[in-house]
C-alpha cells in the first residue's frame, strides 16, 4: 500500500472513531493534519474528494466559531 492510501485510510479511521454515527453529507469535510501536510476529506456530489496540502500546517492560537458568542 503506498502512503497516499495509507494516509487517506488513517484520515477515514481517525473520522470514524472521531464521529462514529455520522457519515458526510454532500458538502461536508474534515481535515487531517499529518507529519508533512494537510489532507482534506470532502463529499461532493455524492463522491469523496481528497486533496493533499503539502507542507507543515501553520497553527494559530484563534478560536473563530465560539459557540457562547
Amino acid at each position: 500500500m503506498d502512503k497516499v492510501t495509507q494516509a487517506i485510510k488513517q484520515a477515514n479511521e481517525a473520522f470514524a472513531l472521531h464521529s462514529p454515527d455520522e457519515y458526510l453529507q454532500d458538502g461536508e469535510s474534515f481535515a487531517t493534519v499529518f507529519n508533512d501536510c494537510v489532507l482534506i476529506v470532502r463529499m461532493d456530489k455524492g463522491k469523496l474528494r481528497f486533496e493533499f496540502l503539502m507542507g507543515k500546517p501553520m497553527m494559530i492560537d484563534f478560536t473563530v466559531f465560539d459557540e457562547n458568542e
